[in-house]
């Protein structure tokens, strides 16, 4: 067993190791990369022509690719290129100048400037600084923290636009987009639609032709900065509360039940299973059960007493389920006793609090608590009518 976990433990270091090797390699200069080309390679859906790794790529001479074309790099400069399918081009910084796509070109990059980029399909393109000018396309998908589309710019369809500042001053069919702020300078010309979500009025020129402007105010709520600190002493006081409220209803509980130690024996994970699942037909029944009884008129008074004793239930639920929990655990480790019984339950519920921290396991661990909890109250109280019911009556001579 040791030399298992040995082996897994050095498994993940080496692991880290290499990680950590290729963050640092990745990392590096560009200029450190030996010169690959990697000619005619072919995935399929994807010819790469050439993938460079060193210098800047200044294509002045005209230049055709006559596949799909993917190229990478730290700065990535296109002149005069045309690509016979679709493009796929990233770097920290590209610049497009008179590229032609007959596919579609998808372009991201920390600051983007395209000019006379003609797409015969759409542009996908997201960036932190975008400049786009005298560019073509059918469709425009654009993301960024600062957006500029300038004059000369048309989209034949739609544009479809996120980011934080936004500068338009071409031509589009239908603009669709959200925005911090934004500027429709004089040459705007959407013929389409306009829709506008955005914190502030859009700044629009006397002269631009905004479409059929629809503008959508984004009112943004100032959230309270709380600190760390308060949040931590928020939830311990929340959990406190917790186990306050646990311990009063395993003392009534205790109180209540005659025999306690006798008592506590009849508990069992099969029977508290049984409960969890009289539970869980409790828990969408009643409510369904009541709502019925209230909608068609039959005992409307009923219903809603129905509903009000469902809800205490639930509330209570939580705790009860914790107690029963904790008797479970108190009958498997031997623990007897009023006082030993409640430091039990203080430990369970201390456990599950924290448990409630971790996300989908704390969920599903709170769901099950209140299911053992409902169903725990569900068959006690059938339990108590069952032996009124059948309480022999007493004939006097």
């Amino acid at each position: 067993m040791k030399k298992s976990l040995l082996r897994i433990l050095f498994i993940l270091i080496a692991v880290l190791i290499l990680a950590q090797t290729a963050v640092f390699a990745a990392n590096e200069t560009i200029d450190e990369i030996p010169e690959l080309k990697i000619p005619g390679l072919s995935i399929p859906g994807l010819t790469i022509t050439e993938v460079t790794t060193t210098g800047i790529n200044t294509n002045v001479e005209p230049k055709t690719y006559d596949n799909d074309h993917f190229e990478a790099q730290q700065t990535l400069s296109l002149i005069n290129v045309t690509i016979q399918g679709n493009a796929f081009l990233a770097g920290q910084q590209l610049n497009l100048s008179n590229v032609t796509v007959t596919g579609s070109a998808f372009i991201a990059g920390q600051t983007v400037n395209v000019s006379g980029l003609k797409v015969t399909g759409s542009i996908f393109i997201a960036g932190q600084d975008v400049n786009i000018s005298e560019t073509t396309a059918k469709n425009i998908y654009a993301a960024g923290n600062n957006l500029n589309i300038a004059n000369g710019t048309k989209i034949t369809k739609n544009a479809y636009v996120g980011c934080s500042n936004f500068t338009f001053d071409g031509t589009v069919e239908n603009l669709d987009g959200g925005f911090e702020r934004a500027r429709f300078l004089a040459n705007t010309n959407i013929t389409g639609n306009c829709n506008i979500s955005a914190e502030s009025e859009p700044s629009i020129d006397t002269n631009a032709k905004m479409g059929n402007m629809n503008f959508n105010k984004i009112e943004v709520k100032e959230i309270a900065k709380v600190s760390i600190g308060a949040l931590i002493v928020e939830k311990i006081m929340g959990a406190f509360k917790f186990v306050l409220f646990n311990l009063l209803i395993a003392i009534i509980i205790l109180k209540l039940m005659s025999g306690a130690k006798e008592r506590i024996q009849e508990y069992s994970i099969g029977k508290t299973a049984l409960n969890a699942l009289w539970g869980l037909l409790a828990l969408i029944g009643i409510p369904f059960a009541a709502i019925i009884l209230m909608c068609t008129g039959i005992l409307l008074r009923a219903g809603g007493i129905a509903i009000l004793a469902y809800l205490i239930m639930c509330f209570t639920a939580k705790a009860v389920g914790t107690f029963v929990i904790s008797i479970l655990i108190a009958k498997k480790m031997n623990i007897d006793g009023f006082w030993k019984i409640l430091l039990t339950v203080f430990v369970v519920s201390l456990i599950l609090e924290v448990i409630e921290l971790i996300p989908v396991l704390g969920g599903l661990t709170l769901f099950a608590v209140l299911l053992i909890g409902l169903g725990e109250m569900i068959t006690k109280i059938a339990g108590k009518f069952k032996k009124e019911e059948t309480k022999p009556v007493e004939v006097k001579e």
